[in-house]
């Protein structure tokens, strides 16, 4: 199902001189700034421990970071709450978020949340489970479904709540290639601003034509995500 013509906002980022460390003096992320446009897509690369999932966590103020975010002009760590509402966030495995007793529910969870109508709620639940492909399988519970399946719920529930800015730890890690075309496919129906955190270099170069590499928390690399797959740095960076 096409999603793109629907009425989805996209949300802007603006990050200066980010930096977060470690209860144990550890340097996650040093100095870090960078902007996306509305709509923008955006691949954060790097080796274990770069800092990527770390990014990911200061767009959603769980972590007491130092510098500016900024999303939509609104500092996240001053107004949380306004910001989470922009910011839809999927974790790596799937399986830490879903906990309700069958597909429907899960989808229906945020949006009740939200308190919004029940009638509009149906409405989403039943847009977001054909999008994601499983509108055959409302009634199945979550962990009845392949990995594949589970991360496209994961999705599809996220997206019920309506962000303006998707932001994905490693959409593709576990997946099989078939999954994997599944849920490229079904990103790039998206409107959303999208930052994604990955060790998939191709999945990058096919969803994401801006990308930044992270080593050692520092960014090293901004630019186009086909030129980045030529450069001659990927091994220093532990991408290659």
């Amino acid at each position: 199902m096409a999603v793109s013509s629907l009425t989805l906002t996209a949300s802007r980022v603006e990050v200066d001189r980010l930096s977060y460390t470690y209860a144990d003096g550890h340097p996650a992320l040093a100095e870090v700034s960078l902007s996306l446009a509305a709509g923008e897509r955006l691949a954060i690369l790097g080796g274990n421990g770069a800092g990527k999932s770390t990014l990911l966590l200061c767009l959603t103020a769980v972590i007491r970071y130092r510098g500016s975010l900024l999303v939509d002009g609104i500092e996240a760590l001053r107004q949380p709450k306004e910001v989470r509402r922009r910011v839809g966030f999927v974790f790596q495995n799937p399986g830490e978020m879903l906990f309700s007793p069958n597909c429907q529910e899960e989808v229906a969870y945020g949006p009740l949340c939200q308190n919004r109508a029940e009638e509009e709620v149906t409405t989403e639940v039943e847009r977001w489970l054909r999008w994601a492909r499983l509108d055959k399988k409302t009634d199945q519970p979550p962990f009845s479904l392949s990995y594949g399946e589970q991360r496209r719920l994961a999705l599809a529930a996220v997206l019920a709540c309506k962000p303006s800015l998707l932001a994905l730890d490693e959409p593709t890690a576990m997946l099989d290639p078939a999954a994997r075309r599944e849920v490229i496919t079904l990103l790039l129906d998206l409107p959303q601003t999208l930052i994604v955190s990955t060790h998939d270099l191709d999945f990058a170069r096919r969803v994401a034509p801006r990308a930044v590499v992270l080593h050692h928390g520092k960014l090293v690399y901004d630019g186009s995500t086909a030129k980045l797959l030529d450069s001659p740095n990927l091994h220093q960076w532990h991408l290659g």
